[in-house]
Order: C-alpha cells, then structure tokens, then sequence
C-alpha cells in the first residue's frame, strides 16, 4: 500500500474515531489520519536518518503498521500519535543499527558550539558548524541520541519521551545528562566551544517537565 500525503480538509474526529472508521472500511478516515500527522512524523524521520528518502521510507512503514494494527488497536494509556512516533523512532534506530550509519542532522538546539574570536569566526561558516555537531551527535550512543532527537529535535518533553520509548524519566534525564557532557568535551576538542560558552550553556536547566 502506497500512502498519499496530499493535505485533506481537517476533521473534527478524534484519532480514535478514525481508527474506529478505518475498521468499518471508510478509507477516507485513515486519510484523515495520514494527512493530520504525516508532516510531523516526516520531521522526526529526517531528523533520524538525514536523509528524506529513508524518512519517507520510515514514515511508510509507520502508517501501514498502523494501518494493519488498527482493527485491533488498544491505546493503553497513550496517544496514537506518540504510538506513531514510537514507531517511527524505533524504525529509524533498527535501520541504525542494520546499515551501520550514523547519518543525523545537526540540532541547533543541543549546542551552539560558536567560538566568538574574530579571527575564529572569520573562517567559520554554517556548514561547517553543523558538520562538526552533527558528527557529535552521531558519536552518541544509539539510547543518547535518541533521546536527544525527541527532546531538542522535536521538543518533547522528558515524561513524553519517557513514555514514548518505555523507559524511566529519570533514565531520561540521566541520558541527556551523559549526552550534553559527551557533546560538549567533543566539541570543545574540536575547537567549536568556548569557556564562555560552556558556561553560558551550564547555566540552563536541564529538566524538562
């Protein structure tokens, strides 16, 4: 089954009462459902891989298990579209771990690793910025970068990502913990943080409610 992500008229109708259509054979509704959250997991998958073929690929795979899943879906306490992002992430890290890459795109958001010498600055551009903390978070373990994607990448906040890929959330906090620390002797060896930036980064709070 190939999905169409053309945008549709937005519906008033709950997730749940579009899988409750999906199951009495109203294709219409999954379409709804398609279109509702399509964009959003398209931007967790690139996020993912990098790449936005892979990301269409992962984006795919996650609307067609919810396609099958839907006669018997049982929400258990979560939302469908942190279902659906679980799926996706879950994807994109067996992917990961099968093709041995390590393709992510920088987070603003986790570092801003801006030597501000003038003559640093000079012969920086953006590009290489990004390279250097896009290749930081690709040398995260496979737990750390994931939690870093959802929380910086996509702004979650710990208790979502926690129930989203079924750990603790002090386990998540741990884990942002050891990435932040990780991210930041990385780059402060590469020569993209500063002493001021260091501390400016040290001086905002951690958790995430």
């Amino acid at each position: 089954m190939r999905l169409s992500y053309l945008p549709m008229a937005e519906s008033d109708q709950s997730d749940d009462d579009l899988l409750a259509a999906t199951t009495r054979g109203e294709e219409r509704a999954f379409a709804l459902l398609v279109s509702r959250h399509a964009d959003k997991l398209r931007g967790l998958a690139f996020r993912l891989t990098g790449n936005s073929a892979d990301a269409d690929d992962l984006v795919q795979e996650a609307f067609c298990r919810a396609f099958v899943q839907a006669k018997t879906w049982r929400h258990e306490g979560i939302r469908f579209s942190t279902w659906l992002y679980r799926v996706v992430t879950n994807l994109a890290f067996d992917r990961s771990r099968r093709l041995k890459t390590r393709r992510l795109v920088a987070l603003d958001a986790v570092a801003e690793p801006i030597d501000e010498r003038p003559d640093a600055l000079d012969n920086m551009n953006e590009n290489e910025r990004r390279q250097a903390v896009n290749k930081a978070i690709s040398n995260l373990p496979e737990r750390q970068r994931q939690v870093v994607v959802l929380t910086y990448g996509e702004g979650l906040s710990n208790a979502e990502v926690a129930g989203m890929i079924g750990i603790t959330i002090e386990a998540v906090e741990a884990a942002l913990t050891r990435a932040r620390i990780s991210l930041r002797d990385q780059l402060r060896e590469s020569g993209w943080m500063t002493e001021e930036k260091e501390n400016e980064r040290r001086s905002r709070p951690l958790h995430r409610a």
